[in-house]
């Protein structure tokens, strides 16, 4: 006990923890110095009566386990490293990479044992201890329902990047080996130390002979970092002298550590002949070759399970190694050749991103193209790139310049100091092409000259298209998706921010694309007014906060953070993924995100909107009215009121004199002096003029009075009364007065150009 008191309180603490568990019957100091504590422990494995009489379980586990317990100079930062003793049972699973004769290291738990135990404690720890030593005893450490469990490699540092679909589709029925070429990168110029990440680049055997050799082994040193090419050899099995397929059934622990042992464990997988072809051949060729550095030469080791492995479809298993291959002299040092295994990566693949974000591997890739490759849109398009969705197609007609540098998804590195700089569409492309999949198409030209029929326009919106995002912003853009109409086979959707990004917008075309873009940015409008936010509200006005990047009157840009267009832009493409993976609402949605005046809190409302009613003016069929349907539901209201009578009111919305186009957003209620009658309705006059000039102080200049309505209780359009009244309201309306009436079965509409 004296010897204890001086223990560093940590260790005292671990040591009062191990005593005190349930599981413990011996606790005790086993060595201390100043570099390490290890702590030795008998864990009481609780066998049943049949093996504790044998004195051990069928699997080795003895009734008595001892387990020893390492803590680090630097505990409790890190966890102590629990192993078992020495010739502990290594055919199970679950156990972690060592050497030969070491003392055996368990996998007990899942992930980081060091965040684990933080998370946890050390008690915890203890607890599945016990539990894999019990687990150990009845051979359960693994579910075989659930696959093979691969070898545990857990603290390997190198890391190998490949397919194993692809390297599965190398093994054939026969024992064989193959050459695969390999990119590498690491930080040793002598390529001898941790660090190594290698790439296969083709699955895509290549031929070895001595006069190509040499170009099979390249690097360059840049900054202190080695990288260059080399080969992987990939090796497997074949069938066994009784014509059955040499499966490897047995767990062997990741011990290899020289090339005798990596030549033992080939043996044991049954691909021991083809390997030493392989090698003896890349001898043989490279016995003139001569290189100036050291390269990682990987072995990739094929075993055949006895069922799928963990996480895949393939009973195959992909064990890695590397050895620093010297030229000349290769392998010289035979079997004592220091070798190190290799973890797997997956490659950067769209399935490898859907199962990261959640998705179905199988998921259908929708085809989306996006219209506008700025601040917004390029981290809705990156955004969708990293969940395995990207976009098919770019457009943008914007060059890359120095200030987009502040809020834009690609890395200024590529900025010049000219004011001139790639296509975004183009850069944006390239950027995305390095998520697993090819690059979009690219358009750099004026979106608004894209015309039906041509093959600019086929390849930007394709016949197959289920989605085309809108996040340019301008008016002129988003009237011309409206106006193509059938022409655009999916729906567009449109994001926007505004107010110094305090405000964004994410809309979705409903069916058949009604309502349409128009309509859901009229929409947005009047919640916005409707919320008191469009008085003096940027970007969606016309009227934003814009600061000088250059000379002249288009050198100007928005003023917005990139924190602010960062938290609009990972909410929209949110939304977007789950449309894509759940299907599209039957309905035209909107949805709108405010920051609250903490500049952290993010709220988002929804609003659905069902279809707009289309109507040709009876007296200039070139004038189109698009009545919304929270305006249609609102004069059938009324007239469900009023039944057998006339009745109507006022009309607010907005107008585009360039489409002469009318949205009709929202209706005000008629005055209580109006008369209704069966033959006529008159609008009242009684608080009127306060009513409209509210709204149109709270519409800012994006909504106005457009007319009235009224109500027909027969199936005709407009009356002689009618054409009276509007010709009486000419010049009294912003650039175009609207006389709206609504039939039994539909609506007729007269326009008079406003002044």
């Amino acid at each position: 006990m004296t010897e204890e008191a001086g223990l560093p309180l940590p260790i005292r603490d671990a040591l009062q923890v191990a005593r005190g568990h349930p599981a413990i019957t011996l606790a005790r100091v086993l060595s201390h110095s100043t570099s390490s504590t290890v702590l030795e422990t008998h864990f009481e494995t609780a066998l049943p009566s049949r093996w504790r009489a044998a004195g051990e379980s069928p699997t080795g586990v003895r009734t008595v386990e001892p387990v020893y317990l390492t803590f680090r100079s630097d505990y409790p930062a890190r966890a102590p490293i629990i192993c078992l003793r020495t010739d502990f049972n290594r055919s199970l699973p679950h156990i972690n990479p060592h050497d030969e004769g070491d003392y055996v290291p368990p996998c007990v738990v899942f992930g980081g044992v060091t965040e684990f135990f933080h998370r946890e404690g050390l008690g915890r720890l203890l607890d599945q201890t016990a539990l894999w030593l019990r687990n150990a005893a009845h051979d359960e450490l693994i579910d075989p329902t659930q696959g093979w469990e691969p070898v545990r490699r857990d603290e390997v540092i190198d890391r190998l990047v490949f397919d194993p679909a692809e390297i599965g589709a190398l093994v054939t029925d026969r024992a064989g080996f193959a050459y695969l070429p390999v990119r590498f990168l690491t930080i040793n110029t002598e390529g001898g130390s941790p660090g190594i990440m290698v790439g296969v680049q083709s699955a895509s055997p290549v031929r070895i002979r001595p006069a190509t050799i040499v170009a099979r082994f390249d690097g360059s040193v840049s900054d202190g970092v080695l990288s260059g090419e080399t080969l992987a050899v990939v090796c497997w099995a074949g069938k066994t002298p009784s014509g059955a397929l040499h499966v490897s059934d047995q767990y062997l622990p990741e011990t290899v550590t020289t090339y005798g042992r990596l030549l033992a464990r080939a043996d044991a997988y049954g691909c021991g002949k083809p390997f030493r072809d392989a090698v003896s051949w890349l001898r043989k060729s490279s016995a003139g070759a001569t290189r100036r550095f050291t390269y990682p030469l990987v072995f990739i080791l094929c075993a055949r399970r006895p069922t799928d492995v963990i996480g895949t479809a393939s009973p195959f298993e992909f064990l890695a190694y590397r050895c620093d291959a010297s030229f000349p002299g290769l392998l010289a040092s035979g079997d004592v050749t220091p070798v190190q295994p290799v973890a797997h990566c997956h490659p950067v693949t769209q399935p490898l991103l859907r199962r990261m974000s959640g998705l179905p591997v199988d998921l259908v890739t929708p085809s989306v193209t996006m219209v506008g490759c700025g601040s917004l849109g390029s981290k809705i398009a990156v955004h969708l790139a990293r969940t395995g969705l990207p976009p098919r197609a770019l457009l943008d007609r914007g060059s890359f310049r120095p200030h987009n540098a502040a809020r834009h998804a690609l890395h200024p590195g590529g900025i010049t100091e000219s004011a001139l700089s790639p296509s975004k569409a183009r850069a944006l492309a390239k950027a995305i092409a390095g998520f697993g999949g090819t690059a979009p198409a690219t358009h750099d030209g004026d979106v608004l000259l894209l015309r039906p029929g041509t093959e600019d326009f086929s390849n930007a919106f394709p016949a197959d298209q289920s989605l085309i995002i809108n996040t340019t912003a301008s008016h002129a853009v988003r009237d011309h998706l409206g106006a193509l109409g059938n022409a655009l086979a999916g729906r567009v959707a449109e994001g926007a921010l505004a107010d110094d990004g305090r405000v964004g917008l994410l809309t979705l075309e409903g069916p058949q694309r009604n309502p349409d873009t128009t309509d859901l940015a009229a929409a947005a409008y009047e919640e916005l007014r409707s919320d008191g936010r469009l008085a003096g509200l940027d970007g969606l006005s016309g009227h934003p906060t814009r600061v000088p990047v250059g000379i002249g009157c288009d050198s100007v840009t928005l003023v917005m953070s990139d924190t602010r267009v960062s938290m609009h832009a990972a909410a929209v493409p949110q939304r977007l993924v789950t449309w894509m993976e759940g299907g599209f609402p039957n309905e035209g949605a909107l949805h709108l995100g405010v920051l609250g005046d903490d500049d952290l809190s993010l709220s988002w409302r929804y609003v659905g909107l069902g279809p707009s009613h289309m109507i040709a003016a009876e007296n200039d069929s070139t004038w189109t009215i698009r009545v919304l349907d929270r305006a249609h539901q609102r004069i059938l209201d009324d007239i469900t009121r009023w039944p057998r009578v006339e009745t109507g009111g006022v009309i607010v919305g907005r107008v585009s004199p360039v489409r002469r186009l009318i949205h009709v957003t929202d209706v005000i209620e008629a005055p209580p002096d109006s008369s209704r009658s069966a033959g006529a309705f008159v609008l009242g006059t009684s608080g009127l003029s306060e009513t409209v000039n509210a709204y149109e102080a709270t519409g800012a200049g994006a909504l106005w009075c457009l007319g009235t309505w009224h109500s027909h209780l027969a199936e005709q359009g407009g009356s002689p009364r009618d054409y009276a009244t509007a010709a009486g309201l000419e010049g009294h309306g912003r650039r175009a007065v609207l006389l709206l009436i609504r039939r039994p079965t539909g609506y007729s509409a007269i326009v008079k150009s406003g002044a």
